[in-house]
């Protein structure tokens, strides 16, 4: 959980037990590669709402889909058929999803976008096809954070978990006075369309809506199941 104007952690687990061994003790999930699955979709959306003639209310069809040999489906075996893309996204339909990369020209323009969102993981080395889509680039919840950040504030901060380091004596190592700033990516018309999908529950599956629901804070998006202060 980030502060993105100023690059704060202000919650992190890693490993359930640091110093059990029978559970992997210490595996750091937030550091640990792996496959982002549903979350890379609002990336992949942001990027198609900039390079595509597309709107929120864009029809998009949810149906048994093939690319040469290969048929996706969706996590529950099941078809929507016509959605309005804020829909598509809302509910993580995957089909829609590869439909967006495939007329983004697969990797041709998601690679470099990714990576400029910091996912390092994205890798030139490998062809993922339009799987990169349903998140199969194995990438850190940490750079996964530094994406989303994005989405948020046109002046995203480098994530610095450290606040302050003292010796054993109490006396200061190093304390942390300011922010890094990235570049902004994401255009800020299209992080408004983001925030108006994700959002708004009218998009998103009813059985979904209370799993994400803190008080004080608001709930955006079950494509990436994450939520932000109000």
């Amino acid at each position: 959980y980030l502060n993105t104007t100023n690059g704060d952690v202000l919650a992190y687990v890693g490993s359930i037990d640091y110093f059990n061994t029978d559970i992997g003790w210490q595996n750091d999930m937030v550091r640990s590669p792996r496959q982002s699955w549903s979350s890379i979709k609002p990336l992949i959306y942001s990027l198609a709402l900039e390079k595509l003639p597309l709107t929120l209310d864009t029809p998009i069809y949810d149906i048994p889909f093939q690319i040469w040999p290969d048929k996706p489906n969706n996590a529950d075996d099941k078809f929507e058929w016509l959605l309005p893309l804020k829909q598509a996204l809302g509910h993580s339909r995957n089909i829609p999803s590869v439909k967006m990369i495939t007329a983004l020209w697969w990797e041709l323009a998601a690679k470099p976008f990714l990576q400029k969102l910091w996912l390092s993981g994205v890798s030139d080395n490998i062809e993922y096809g339009y799987t990169l889509a349903l998140g199969a680039a194995e990438v850190t919840m940490m750079e996964m954070a530094n994406a989303y950040a994005n989405l948020s504030t046109d002046k995203p901060a480098v994530i610095n978990p450290i606040l302050e380091i003292r010796s054993t004596d109490g006396s200061i190592l190093y304390q942390k006075t300011g922010e890094n700033f990235r570049d902004e990516v994401i255009k800020p018309w299209v992080r408004y369309l983001m925030w108006n999908i994700l959002s708004n529950p009218a998009n998103g599956i009813v059985g979904w809506l209370n799993k994400f629901t803190v008080s004080g804070l608001k709930f955006v998006g079950t494509s990436g199941g994450f939520v932000v202060e109000s």
